[in-house]
């Protein structure tokens, strides 16, 4: 039998040991098509009911544009953000209507949502930002919120009038000067798009979900 010179043996001790990290469990959202149009109904604990309707005509990881419908109310919203960690940091948000525009930049940009992949137990903190809001001469800053962001689950299949959808369920922690608000979200794996989103404040609640598809 060939034995290795005690030198290489010693050597051969001192190396440490080969270990893999486990691939995370993560999922890829789908992108919203902008031919689809996702109708919703959001209602609150004061009895204050309203339905409106979103087409995503936009949708890249640089930009985002949605169309939302409030009744004869028609306006477009245009963020301009970067990918960052999964989730998108926005730099500035445009909203468009038929009685005129407003814009509002943030520095440095605000944390948004995840946006293309979500991994299980993942949690970010939210930094409060400036945020500059402008509509037409008239200009005013203000801090955004603190908080923190958390996966709660991967895949689970929610209920709402538009159908049952597997998505994937996060929360949104703010400090506000009233208290902490909590916000809670079912994103749709395979549309891209937040189903149900509950969102409270000390005794208030309102519930918002996707009614159809067309």
């Amino acid at each position: 039998m060939t034995r290795l010179p005690a030198a290489a043996v010693a050597v051969a001790l001192l190396q440490p040991a080969v270990t893999h990290a486990a691939a995370p469990d993560c999922v890829d959202f789908g992108k919203p098509k902008p031919t689809t149009t996702y109708v919703y109904r959001r209602g609150d604990s004061n009895g204050q009911s309203s339905q409106y309707s979103q087409r995503w005509t936009e949708f890249t990881a640089e930009r985002a544009s949605v169309s939302v419908a409030r009744g004869k109310v028609n306006e477009v919203v245009a963020n301009k953000h970067r990918i960052e960690d999964d989730v998108t940091m926005i730099a500035a948000t445009a909203t468009k209507t038929s009685n005129g525009s407003h814009r509002t930049d943030f520095r440095p940009a605000v944390m948004g949502d995840p946006m293309f992949r979500a991994c299980a137990g993942r949690t970010w903190k939210i930094k409060a930002v400036a945020a500059t809001h402008t509509a037409g001469a008239q200009v005013s800053t203000a801090y955004t919120h603190a908080g923190t962001m958390r996966i709660v689950s991967l895949r689970e299949t929610v209920k709402v009038p538009a159908g049952s959808f597997p998505s994937v369920r996060y929360t949104r922690t703010l400090s506000t000067p009233t208290g902490p608000s909590f916000d809670e979200y079912w994103k749709s794996i395979e549309h891209g798009v937040v189903v149900k989103h509950v969102s409270k404040l000390g005794n208030w609640t309102s519930t918002e979900e996707l009614q159809a598809i067309r």
